[in-house]
């Protein structure tokens, strides 16, 4: 099984001069294996543009979410924040594996945190563990402007083998998405709209099935 990030649509950028520079960072959890880090390199995206990560990204496997063999009984918590980057984008190279390994290290002590909590508790501690990890790896990282967040867990035994495309969409009125397990509805956190940015995007994913699951 692989879930991996397909492609971003801007219907509004951020930055009300210009295009944004978008970028994902968070983590994936399964109960029994090492979390996964995610920290996607921030590329240009202006309004009314649609860009898919395969293309816009130098390393495409930095849009792979999760990828190996589970059982129908598993679960995958998906824990991620979007961001428009406000800081120099060529520190990204020279510093991208310390702020990746500045993710992992906060994800993973935010989850030890959460070992026998309930269903959703996974993402949403990874969700809240990457900014405070990065602020200390990149002291200008706390800039960034957080465009949504994403909390959603995935139960294997829900999916059938070949492809399934989704999307998450969010935007300064609806920044926030919960999506629990089975077929209950998303529980939006709503946020009250800023009077200078209206900002409003939608990301698509795709997790393919395998028959080994």
């Amino acid at each position: 099984m692989t879930i991996t990030l397909r492609s971003v649509q801007c219907r509004n950028t951020e930055d009300v001069t210009g295009a944004d520079e978008f970028y994902v960072r968070g983590g994936v959890s399964v109960p029994g294996l090492p979390p996964r880090a995610v920290l996607t390199k921030p590329f240009e995206i202006n309004d009314n543009q649609k860009l898919f990560f395969s293309g816009a990204l130098q390393d495409p496997d930095q849009a792979v979410l999760f990828e190996g063999n589970l059982s129908d009984a598993a679960s995958i918590e998906i824990g991620l924040n979007f961001y428009d980057a406000d800081f120099n984008l060529e520190d990204w190279d020279s510093r991208y594996q310390s702020l990746l390994a500045a993710v992992g290290g906060g994800i993973g002590a935010a989850l030890g945190m959460v070992v026998a909590g309930p269903v959703g508790a996974a993402a949403g501690a990874m969700v809240g563990a990457t900014g405070p990890a990065l602020a200390k790896a990149f002291s200008t990282i706390d800039k960034d402007d957080l465009l949504g967040t994403v909390e959603q867990t995935v139960k294997v035994s829900d999916l059938t083998e070949g492809r399934h495309e989704d999307t998450w969409t969010f935007s300064n009125n609806r920044p926030s998405i919960k999506i629990p397990p089975v077929d209950e509805p998303p529980l939006v956190k709503p946020k009250k709209g800023s009077w200078w940015s209206d900002w409003d995007y939608t990301v698509s994913y795709v997790i393919d099935v395998g028959p080994g699951r």
